[in-house]
C-alpha cells in the first residue's frame, strides 16, 4: 500500500527532486558519455514503469529520442519463481523487488557511478536473494557509447538455490516499432536492434560477465507479449533458461530482446556476479566494436570483483586521440598467428598493419585521410579484440 502510494506520488515529482529516499534517488540518468540511460531503484531500466512517467529511456546519441520503451532485471529458477521488473500481465508491470538502499553516488573509479541494493521481498514466494547493482558511464570517447551494469547476487536464505538464471529484458522501439529488426551475436554474447531501413543507430545489450550465455533471445511480440498484454513468468523463465530460442527476427515488426546467464547454484551465504552493457553504435559494425571496447574496459577496470581474470591481449596506442601518427604496442597472452588491421566506422578495411606469428607487435599507424573514429582489430587463432582509435583535425 505504501509502495503504491509512493509510486503514484513520484509521477508528480521532477527527476531532480527525487532524492533523499533511503538514502538516495528513485531514478538516475547516466549521461556523461555519448548516450543516456535511466536506471530505477526497483530494478526497472529506462523508466520507472512502462507508462514512462519518469526517466529518459536509452538515447543514442544522447541528443536523440529514446530508443527504449521499457526494460528490467529478471532472476528465476522455475516457472513458479521469476522475480523481475519487466512487463507483468494485463498491462501491469512486475515489481517483485523491494528497495534496501535506493540509488546513490559511489566512487570506485572516479567516474559517473551509482550503487543500490534490492531483494526479492515483493515476490509471493521470496528466496531471500539480495541484489546489489553497480553502474557506471565513462566519459572517455573510447568507451562512452554505453553504460555498464554489474549485479552481485547473494543468497541470504538458509537453503541452497539451484538452476538460477539472471537476465536483462529490454523492449526496444526504434522509430516506428513495427519496422524493427533484431539479431544476436553469439561470439560477443550480444543482442541488437535496428530499423529495417537503416542500421544507424543499432542498439542493444551485451553480456560482459560471465564469459558465457544461457540465451540470446529476440522476442516476437505477436507471440509472447500482445496475447497477454505483457509477459507471463513462465515465458520469462523459458526465455532465460534457453528452453525457447530465437536468434533473429524473421520480419519487420515489434521486437524485444533478452540476454541471460546461468544456471548458478547459490548455497547459503554465497554470491554470484554478472555484468551487462547497454550500448549503441552508428552501424552494426560500430555497435560490435563498441561491444569489444566496453568488454575491454570491464575486464581491465571492473571485472576483478567478478572473478580472477584470464590473460587478455593488451594494446597501447600513444597518443590516442592522435593527429598525424601514433605508436602501437601490442602484447598477446601466448604466441599465435594473428593479424592487426585498421577499419573505418562503417566496418570497411583500410589497411593491414601486421600479419604473422608471435606474441607481440610494435609499429606505427599513420593518420587516415579524414578525422573521426576508427578501429584496430586483432584477429588471432585464439585471441580476438577491437580497440577504438580517434583521429583529430
Amino acid at each position: 500500500m505504501i509502495i503504491a502510494f509512493f509510486l503514484s506520488l513520484m509521477q508528480l515529482i521532477p527527476n531532480a527532486q527525487l532524492q533523499d529516499l533511503n538514502p538516495g534517488y528513485l531514478i538516475i540518468t547516466h549521461d556523461t558519455g555519448n548516450c543516456k540511460l535511466s536506471l530505477c531503484s526497483f530494478g526497472h531500466i529506462g523508466y520507472t514503469g512502462s507508462n514512462q512517467a519518469q526517466g529518459e529511456g536509452f538515447k543514442y546519441p544522447k541528443t536523440s529520442v529514446s530508443h527504449l520503451f521499457f526494460g528490467g532485471l529478471a532472476i528465476g529458477n522455475s516457472k513458479e519463481y521469476v522475480a523481475d521488473a519487466f512487463f507483468g500481465l494485463q498491462s501491469v508491470d512486475s515489481r517483485d523487488f523491494r528497495i534496501i538502499d535506493s540509488l546513490y553516488r559511489f566512487s570506485r573509479l572516479g567516474l559517473q557511478e551509482y550503487k543500490m541494493a534490492i531483494n526479492d521481498g515483493n515476490h509471493p514466494t521470496p528466496k531471500n536473494l539480495r541484489i546489489e547493482q553497480y553502474s557506471l558511464a565513462i566519459p572517455d570517447p573510447r568507451y562512452d557509447d554505453g553504460v555498464i551494469i554489474e549485479y552481485a547476487i547473494t543468497n541470504e536464505g538458509a537453503a541452497p538455490i539451484g538452476d538460477l538464471y539472471v537476465g536483462i529484458f529490454l523492449d526496444w522501439d526504434l522509430g516506428t516499432a513495427n519496422t524493427n529488426r533484431a539479431g544476436t551475436d553469439t561470439i560477443r554474447r550480444a543482442t541488437w536492434m535496428r530499423q529495417a531501413a537503416t542500421d544507424n543507430p543499432t542498439v542493444g545489450t551485451k553480456i560482459l560477465y560471465p564469459y558465457s550465455w544461457a540465451n540470446l533471445f529476440c522476442t516476437d511480440h505477436d507471440i509472447y507479449v500482445y496475447p497477454v498484454q505483457g509477459m507471463h513468468d513462465t515465458t520469462k523463465y523459458k526465455i532465460m533458461s534457453g528452453a525457447i530460442r530465437k536468434y533473429a527476427s524473421d520480419r519487420n515488426y515489434d521486437w524485444s530482446t533478452c540476454n541471460s546467464v546461468g544456471p548458478f547454484l547459490l548455497n547459503p551465504g554465497e554470491r554470484v556476479v554478472c555484468a551487462f552493457a547497454i550500448l549503441g553504435g552508428t552501424s552494426l559494425a560500430n555497435f560490435q566494436a563498441n561491444c569489444d571496447s566496453l568488454q575491454s574496459f570491464y575486464d581491465n577496470n571492473v571485472g576483478i570483483s567478478a572473478a580472477p581474470k584470464k590473460n587478455l591481449p593488451f594494446l597501447r596506442l600513444s597518443p590516442n586521440p592522435f593527429n598525424k601518427k601514433a605508436t602501437i604496442t601490442l602484447s598477446l597472452p601466448q604466441k599465435e598467428f594473428f593479424s592487426l588491421s585498421l577499419y573505418d566506422i562503417t566496418g570497411r578495411l583500410l589497411t593491414n598493419l601486421y600479419r604473422g606469428k608471435g606474441d607481440s607487435y610494435t609499429g606505427e599507424i599513420k593518420r587516415p585521410q579524414s578525422s573521426g573514429i576508427y578501429f584496430l582489430r586483432l584477429e588471432g587463432q585464439e585471441t580476438k579484440k577491437t580497440w577504438k582509435v580517434i583521429v583529430t583535425e
